[in-house]
């Protein structure tokens, strides 16, 4: 009988051990998605909020419509505005300057203002 108890209780730490908690708060994060591809336009920079796990996921309401989002190559400061596109991946922020075009072996700093004052900020230099 003894036994029978102690194997019951090994097996009850055993099963209630090995979870993990239920995540109890939503911490929400921004996700910042740019691709600068040398010879073309800056375009469709795309700027997400993480969705609760509690909720139904919706790609539209992800996506932040609403930031001060800017690139620099040192020269010149390009102001991006926000496109809407009916297709999924297709929103984004856009340069307005349409004629300019990524340069091949320059650096390019990314700032971007959120409506809460959070500030996110990027560097990269494209390839020869």
């Amino acid at each position: 009988m003894k036994f029978n108890k102690l194997y019951i209780y090994i097996l009850v730490i055993l099963f209630t051990a090995c979870e993990d908690p239920t995540p109890k708060e939503y911490i929400p994060n921004i996700i910042v998605e740019a691709l600068l591809v040398v010879g073309e336009p800056i375009q469709n920079i795309r700027i997400t909020r993480t969705q609760s796990l509690f909720e139904p996921f919706s790609y539209d309401s992800s996506l932040v419509k609403d930031a001060k989002v800017t690139i620099t190559d040192g020269e010149y400061i390009f102001n991006l505005e926000y496109k809407h596109s009916d297709t999924i991946g297709k929103s984004g922020y856009f340069c307005v300057d349409e004629n300019y075009h990524v340069k091949k072996s320059t650096s390019y700093s990314l700032y971007i203002e959120l409506n809460n004052g959070e500030v996110i900020t990027g560097r990269t230099t494209t390839p020869d």
